[in-house]
């Protein structure tokens, strides 16, 4: 239900999204998703690697994302290490 509320415009209170980061060289970024709903996003969609019930939540997955990319020997390259891991090299 929360993806279709994403994908549809639907507002949702306390839904956070990890995307990609907009800078060049950046990694990923934590956005409420309000800022989806922005006409940059519709023209530019953003890339979603997680969904978030709270700003908390989101931290907590973005931290398990650095982790496990240092585990596989990504530090520091957490963005590289997700699209590894979703074939998007």
């Amino acid at each position: 239900m929360v993806r279709w509320k994403l994908k549809h415009g639907a507002g949702q209170l306390f839904i956070y999204v990890i995307t990609s980061s907009e800078i060049p060289d950046g990694q990923i970024e934590i956005k409420h998703c309000a800022f989806l709903k922005q006409k940059y996003y519709q023209r530019h969609p953003a890339f979603i690697y997680g969904i978030a019930g709270s700003y908390k939540e989101a931290l907590d997955i973005v931290l398990k994302m650095f982790a496990e990319a240092d585990e596989s020997g990504m530090t520091g390259d957490v963005r590289g290490y997700l699209n590894s891991a979703l074939g998007d090299n």
